[in-house]
């Protein structure tokens, strides 16, 4: 009877401990109970904005073309000037075409077409380029129309150019005989708000008074008396838009206080100075492993950027005084690529310090480079040995 009670106890004892380790020790086929739910979140393709160009393609609508004279008289030339600007980091081949005027009034001024980079053709009545246009490196193309007699008063004169994404820009002049508005001498760019108006009137009327504005509405302006040059006009520095022109009106009245005009002149403010990012001495022999040498030729390879009125010139010296600094045209440099210009340059020193100018009459930063320089070596002449035959 004691035997089989203690065969009971062990028994319970080896169901106690198999228990306890069923509770502590995981199963390798249990799966824990999980409450699962499935569903599927719908995704939305957001709908592409049309006037954002994708960034696969260079962005060319802030290219602008502004003509010198807005009122143009017989005897007058109007210089064309398109600035073509990318947007975007993309860049890529972009070709425009421009018909020239055929019109027996207009005739383009043969040979007149510059451009800053690319290539530029004259073919059968039109003005075609081809090139890259990068980020914050315009390129500027120029070309001159002359006009001569035969317009009627108030006849529009309209110059259109098309590029190949599609982006059309185009400048318009009026033909007023005896009438004309110049800002700056008709310059292009300004760096100062302040600047001097040139005007003219038809002196076959009896002109006594004009009004100045920065607006079409002539808001706040006065009737003054009449004068060829006003000095010390104001801008409108109304935005950041540094791209946009500014714009002046210019309006007439006679004795008996019958209008004329208005008449219109822009020009672009543009303060802000470009910069220098790289100056390189390449000389002939370089891959040879030659250095500079002082009173030979060497190419000066600039890098230099400005994104609204454009780099216009480079100016290269071997002191830190910019006043006698030698200005190179970046239109006679060759352009390697958009913002790069090589130049042929002799060293006179170690030191090359070099500046750049855009055409609004900003000034870089100077950059200072060191030239390395050598002493010509004297030639080595090889023994010629002549083989029989």
């Amino acid at each position: 009877m004691y035997k089989r009670r203690w065969m009971l106890i062990i028994w319970l004892l080896i169901m106690m401990l198999a228990l306890t380790a069923l509770a502590v020790m995981p199963l390798a086929w249990a799966k824990p109970l999980q409450n699962e739910v499935h569903f599927t979140v719908p995704t939305r393709t957001p709908t592409p904005d049309p006037s954002t160009p994708p960034l696969t393609q260079p962005d060319l609508s802030a290219s602008t073309k502004r003509v010198n004279y807005y009122n143009v008289n017989a005897g007058d030339t109007l210089t064309y000037t398109i600035v073509l600007r990318n947007q975007n980091a993309i860049s890529t081949a972009v070709m425009l075409t421009d018909t020239l005027p055929t019109a027996d009034y207009l005739t383009y001024v043969a040979g007149s077409a510059t451009a800053t980079g690319g290539t530029l053709t004259e073919e059968a009545n039109e003005l075609r380029w081809q090139g890259e246009v990068v980020q914050r490196t315009p390129v500027i193309i120029e070309f001159a129309v002359a006009v001569g007699e035969g317009m009627l008063p108030g006849a529009e004169v309209t110059n259109i150019a098309y590029l190949s994404d599609g982006t059309v820009i185009s400048a318009t002049s009026h033909y007023n005989p005896g009438f004309g508005l110049s800002i700056n001498d008709g310059a292009l760019y300004t760096n100062h708000p302040t600047v001097t108006l040139s005007i003219q009137w038809d002196v076959n009327y009896d002109i006594t008074e004009m009004q100045i504005s920065n607006d079409g509405g002539f808001t706040a302006s006065e009737w003054i008396p009449v004068t060829d040059t006003y000095e010390g006009w104001e801008l409108a520095i109304y935005d950041m838009n540094l791209i946009m022109p500014r714009l002046v009106y210019v309006r007439f009245r006679d004795a008996d206080r019958n209008p004329y005009g208005p008449i219109i002149d822009d020009i672009i403010f543009d303060a802000t100075p470009p910069e220098v990012t790289g100056v390189e001495i390449i000389t002939a022999m370089q891959r040879m492993g030659a250095l500079a040498v002082i009173d030979q030729d060497v190419i000066l390879r600039i890098t230099a950027s400005d994104d609204n009125a454009g780099v216009g010139y480079i100016f290269v010296g071997h002191t830190s005084n910019f006043d006698t600094a030698t200005r190179l045209d970046v239109r006679i440099g060759r352009v390697i690529k958009p913002g790069v210009y090589d130049f042929d340059w002799t060293p006179q020193s170690d030191e090359v310090h070099v500046w750049a100018m855009d055409r609004a009459g900003n000034v870089s930063q100077p950059v200072l480079e060191r030239v390395e320089i050598t002493q010509p070596k004297s030639p080595i002449f090889l023994p010629l040995v002549l083989r029989q035959p």
